[in-house]
């Protein structure tokens, strides 16, 4: 009998429910196929995982795992469903971080997974009294302006979704807003600072970056960003993956699946317009892969190649491609004849809500294969994670309206799921809804303040020593319009 055959049937004797023991089916690869559990903490956790990140992320992992290992020590006396998650924790743990590979990525989500299971258990099956729905909670939001075309509002306090401790910013896109897209990296990542340089009344922590993918080398670097990035016009950040985007031009916002095909290349001796067939990412393949292929990574061309970056493109060119170390520039569609051009833009993904529906197809957004992130392409929970999210929405109104979800504290807001998330904004009045970086990257600022809690590790709301946020990569500024 494996570890996992016993945890199973020492909760079925204690009278806990199949939904619990099915728990211990998740990031099963290895079956449970040990006698015994086995336990890996510490430093001989942080030495797993350090073959594949650096020691401080290693580090920052192995901390939540022992954080969460407390936080079911809390729980056991109440219920035997927190010895079994304890048990599973361990068991998965072990298994997960001595794998050949992704083995970083992997207990990342593990120990978020069981998290987000302690986090049901304690404020859903142990919960003493029904708490309002999040339509209810929703409805009674107080907004207060900040600025003309500004609001902002809290929603905190139970729900029938978990604690919540969300910030809201509102911003009426007719009412003169200009909206800017910016890479943060040359600027230490300190968001409150660089909305007070850009004159900006509002702003958010932006789209994916490179973090745990374990073979970021070459002319990918940790910290990199992830998708498109257009500002003023400029594409700093081409759209090699198709995936759900914030486009903006004056007075008007688009939320979107964007890609590569239809796109214009140029560089300085040529350029070319994207078809199905010319673009080979770590998501997607063409149909037919002959011919000569070009290596781009950013806005950077590595000259032939056959081997697909990380972070970029094969892009066969039909004549003329770029030589290695020339710059590169897509030219985003405008999206219709006569249209002007998009003037500030970033990725994110998946959609929520298209029309009001849910959406979440990340394959259809390239969130498969090896492209980054893995937390989002290599997903084995499917959608069950708790985690701080950003997110915003666009309303029939005209307005957009974005969410700053804390998660991570494991009594006051251990985070939604991007489901609940998608109800949310559809409760927020938005028919259309997309998913931004969020975990500990999230990030809004409002008036130079920031007005969420970013939360790099797993507290149980007591107080703990502060830790400095982890640095934004990218942001979307918004800003009254100059004269």
């Amino acid at each position: 009998m494996s570890w996992v055959d016993d945890a199973q049937a020492t909760a079925h004797a204690a009278g806990v429910s199949t939904r619990w023991t099915r728990v211990l089916d998740a990031f099963g690869a290895q079956a449970g196929s040990m006698e015994s559990a086995p336990v890996v903490t510490g430093e001989a956790l942080i030495e797993r995982l350090a073959s594949e990140v650096d020691r401080p992320q290693a580090t920052l992992f192995a901390n939540r795992a022992a954080s969460l290992t407390q936080i079911l020590a809390g729980l056991a006396p109440r219920s035997p469903v927190a010895e079994l998650l304890a048990t599973g924790l361990a068991g998965r743990l072990a298994e997960v971080s001595a794998a050949g590979d992704r083995r970083a990525v992997r207990v990342r989500a593990l120990i978020d997974f069981y998290y987000s299971q302690a986090a049901m258990l304690q404020h859903v099956e142990l919960a003493s009294v029904t708490p309002p729905t999040l339509s209810e909670r929703v409805s009674q939001l107080s907004w207060r302006s900040v600025r003309p075309g500004f609001r902002t509002a809290s929603l905190c306090g139970p729900s029938a979704v978990g604690p919540l401790r969300i910030q809201l910013l509102e911003v009426d896109l007719s009412a003169g807003v200009e909206v800017r897209a910016a890479d943060l990296r040359s600027e230490d990542g300190d968001l409150a600072a660089a909305a007070r340089a850009r004159g900006a009344v509002a702003a958010v922590s932006g789209g994916f970056f490179l973090y745990s993918e374990p073979d970021i080398g070459g002319a990918c670097k940790r910290g990199d960003p992830v998708g498109l990035l257009l500002d003023q016009g400029t594409c700093h950040g081409p759209q090699w993956l198709r995936r759900a985007s914030f486009l903006w031009r004056a007075g008007e916002a688009k939320l979107a699946p964007l890609g590569p095909v239809g796109q214009r290349l140029t560089w300085e001796g040529g350029a070319v317009v994207i078809g199905r067939d010319d673009v080979w990412t770590r998501a997607r393949t063409p149909d037919n892969t002959d011919g000569a292929w070009t290596a781009v990574v950013g806005t950077q061309s590595l000259g032939p190649s056959r081997q697909v970056p990380l972070n970029g493109a094969l892009v066969r060119w039909h004549a003329g491609a770029p030589p290695a170390g020339a710059r590169v520039t897509m030219q985003l569609s405008s999206d219709a004849p006569g249209a002007p051009p998009w003037q500030a833009g970033i990725a994110g993904g998946p959609m929520l809500l298209s029309r009001t529906d849910p959406v979440l197809e990340l394959a259809a957004e390239d969130f498969c294969g090896t492209a980054p992130p893995l937390t989002f392409s290599s997903d084995e929970t499917f959608d069950q994670n708790l985690l701080p999210r950003m997110a915003l929405g666009l309303t029939s109104t005209g307005h957009l309206r974005l969410a700053a979800i804390d998660g991570r504290d494991f009594t006051d807001a251990p985070g939604l799921t991007l489901g609940q998330t998608a109800e949310l904004l559809r409760e927020l009045g938005c028919h259309t809804a997309m998913n931004l970086d969020g975990g500990s990257s999230k990030r809004m600022v409002i008036d130079g303040v920031v007005v969420d809690r970013p939360t790099t590790t797993i507290t149980d709301g007591q107080s703990a020593k502060p830790r400095a946020p982890r640095p934004v990569h990218s942001a979307l500024f918004f800003r009254p319009a100059r004269a």
